[in-house]
């Protein structure tokens, strides 16, 4: 039962019975105020019920984000507008700065099924880092910038049944998710982002450009061994399995969302891959002869196949992205629904039928 429902019934339910407790013990209170008068006391708990349950919302939204001392001298206090995505482990909440009506997003997680990033800020507003992080007990709390977006599986998965993304499009969000892993990559030292899938790629609703989001297993180093693997089935390199953490592991998982985009499955997961070599092959013609060259490079099993950054990717491409003002007309023809709550294991299994 939804905790608003709740609250109601207890508010609602406990005036009732106090009503008749006190009927049972003044006999001839019913008669004295008769059926309109009844009427009316039910009435009156039922009103009652709503403004507790009202008020009591209310305070609950403001204790669930205001669970640390740093929140109030850092932006103000907070109130939640909706989820954006909530599972077991982890919750996305969209909420607004009480005071400045500033729109962050907070994510919540235990620290046993991840750890706070600690990589350096970067220059780049299509990197969306967060701007505050901190623990209380065994509960991580990041605040981001708010971007009005679909993420990029809602957008395929809705466009699966409606295939109406051109190649133009396609080819450049490659483009740009190769500038800004390249972003990533050319930093010193290299980031690792390592959780590259359709769900951490937002694409803004009024100018179709990309943005990059959870950093929570990103790490500072390339080459060297690592045996906590972290991602999406399907998404994640088969040589971090085999327990090595790579740039061009970024880019195998970039390949996996090059799949994605275009066939609108999930791609086979890494044991397929290195048990069976499972097929990975595109199955339409709107992706270029070039972006199938680097894809398939992207998606090799074997490190010296391999691109050994994002830049020697983009300097094979050696080409322009198609203009934003093009773009924005295609994606107007796309009809997408409303944002709404998108559980992993919803999405898994949307794509699996």
């Amino acid at each position: 039962m939804k905790p608003a429902l709740r609250n109601f019934m207890v508010v609602v339910t406990s005036m009732v019975a106090l009503l008749t407790i006190a009927s049972f013990f003044i006999p001839d209170m019913l008669k004295s105020i008769g059926l309109l008068g009844l009427i009316t006391v039910v009435a009156f708990c039922f009103v009652v019920g709503l403004l507790y349950t009202f008020i009591s919302n209310k305070r609950q939204d403001t204790k669930q984000i205001r669970q640390s001392a740093d929140i109030p001298s850092m932006v103000g206090d907070f109130k939640t507008i909706t989820d954006l995505f909530n599972d077991q482990n982890i919750r996305v909440t969209l909420v607004s700065n009480s005071i400045t009506g500033e729109k962050l997003v907070l994510k919540t997680y235990q620290t046993e099924h991840a750890t706070p990033s600690l990589i350096p800020q970067l220059n780049n507003a299509k990197i969306l880092q967060p701007i505050k992080t901190w623990v209380t007990g065994d509960t991580v709390y990041e605040l981001t910038k708010y971007v009005d977006s679909w993420t990029l599986a809602e957008i395929i998965k809705y466009a699966k049944h409606r295939p109406t993304i051109t190649g133009a499009l396609l080819e450049t969000w490659i483009s740009k998710l190769l500038e800004l892993l390249d972003c990533l990559h050319s930093n010193r030292p290299v980031i690792i982002h390592g959780d590259i899938n359709p769900y951490n790629v937002l694409v803004r609703k009024d100018n179709l450009d990309l943005y990059l989001i959870d950093f929570t297993s990103a790490k500072l180093s390339d080459g060297q061994s690592d045996r906590h693997v972290y991602g999406l089935p399907g998404f994640i390199d088969p040589l971090r399995v085999k327990g090595e953490r790579l740039l061009s592991s970024d880019l195998y998982s970039l390949g996996c969302v090059i799949y994605f985009m275009n066939t609108g499955q999930i791609p086979p997961n890494a044991s397929d891959r290195i048990h069976y070599n499972a097929s990975m092959a595109l199955i339409d013609a709107r992706i270029g002869r070039r972006y199938r060259s680097i894809y398939e490079k992207f998606i090799a099993l074997t490190k010296s196949d391999r691109f050994a950054s994002a830049r020697e990717a983009l300097n094979v491409l050696k080409a322009p992205s198609t203009t934003t003002k093009r773009l924005s007309n295609e994606f107007n023809r796309l009809i997408l629904p409303d944002k709404r709550i998108v559980r992993i294991y919803d999405f898994l299994w949307d794509f699996e039928k």
